[in-house]
């Protein structure tokens, strides 16, 4: 017996702008995305969610990260 395989497409940073929201939600529809992490500290987190809400089928889980933006940890080139 061959034992059945499944792929799990998780997109990140659900969330962060109206931009990565539409790419995740245009790839959920097509059937390529299967899950989320939403990006719970970001501008676009509240479309997100309203979208998750009215999509069960999404799977999502919420990320609550202290840190917003960019690294702040600058490199030195020598």
């Amino acid at each position: 017996m061959i034992a059945q395989r499944y792929l799990i497409v998780n997109a990140d940073d659900f969330g962060q702008s109206p931009g990565i929201n539409r790419g995740v939600i245009e790839a959920h529809e097509n059937g390529i995305v299967t899950s989320a992490s939403l990006m719970v500290r970001w501008p676009a987190a509240a479309e997100a969610a309203q979208y998750a809400r009215g999509h069960p089928d999404l799977s999502v889980t919420v990320v609550r990260s202290r840190f917003h933006g960019g690294c702040s940890r600058s490199r030195s080139r020598g």
